[in-house]
């Protein structure tokens, strides 16, 4: 199978017999696992493998836009072809275009964003149940939507007119677990996640259930209040949402 790096050659070399002034290609691929467990069963077990092409061509200041997830060379020369076709009869953008060279990032920093994991199917089950089993052994902790464990590694390819070539690698692990609390005829849900780039830096299965329940068993006994001016708490889960 073509290394990113060669298939971007390809479509390099596939845009010389078109008239475009400038151009930029981003390709990625990424791969992976998931599993879904609820109630101590094996809802789902699932894994990813993708692939994208994209291109902007530039016509002077024209501007067409193609993108593909076939990587094959006939592939690459249609998806050329319409971003050609695209251009060709889109109207002239004053700002369209690459910035200037001076300004790519030809000298990219290793921001260390890979860290695989070697997470196979009968782990990913082991973790999402005892992450599910310590929950529901919580107090008025009545039932679960589940618990699921995933793991994702990607590279993705950015190259254009100006001969820069850039590559980056790119590693999510995470653990999920949603559960229902009752009290009488009170019924509330709520989650907990953990999430990182490298799997050591994650939350335990243990505490990540016991995190989940507690959050279902305080959202018990909360009730309306009548139109008022009041201070308000926010979880710090809305902190980012606050500033979006």
């Amino acid at each position: 199978m073509p290394s990113l790096e060669q298939t971007a050659q390809l479509a390099i070399d596939l845009l010389k017999k078109y008239k475009v002034s400038d151009y930029e290609i981003s390709l990625g691929s990424s791969s992976g696992v998931s599993t879904a467990v609820r109630l101590g069963e094996v809802e789902t077990l699932q894994y990813h493998l993708d692939k994208s092409f994209e291109i902007n061509v530039y016509m002077g200041q024209k501007k067409g836009h193609a993108s593909s997830v076939d990587l094959s060379k006939d592939s690459l020369n249609k998806t050329i072809e319409s971003a050609c076709l695209i251009a060709k009869y889109t109207q002239e953008d004053p700002f369209s275009g690459l910035a200037p060279k001076d300004l790519m990032a030809f000298d990219a920093p290793d921001l260390d964003l890979y860290h695989p994991w070697d997470l196979d199917a009968q782990h990913s089950i082991d973790l999402a149940k005892a992450c599910e089993e310590i929950a529901l052994e919580q107090n008025e902790i009545d039932n679960s939507e589940g618990a699921e464990v995933s793991s994702f590694q990607g590279e993705g390819l950015y190259a254009n007119s100006n001969g820069l070539i850039a590559t980056q690698s790119s590693t999510r692990h995470s653990l999920n677990c949603s559960l229902i609390a009752k009290r009488d005829d009170d019924m509330q849900t709520a989650y907990e996640y953990t999430t990182a780039l490298d799997a050591n830096d994650m939350e335990s299965p243990q505490q990540v259930g016991m995190k989940a329940a507690l959050l279902a068993q305080q959202k018990l006994g909360a009730r309306s209040l009548p139109s008022q001016k009041c201070p308000v708490i926010f979880t710090s889960r809305l902190s980012g949402g606050l500033f979006a």
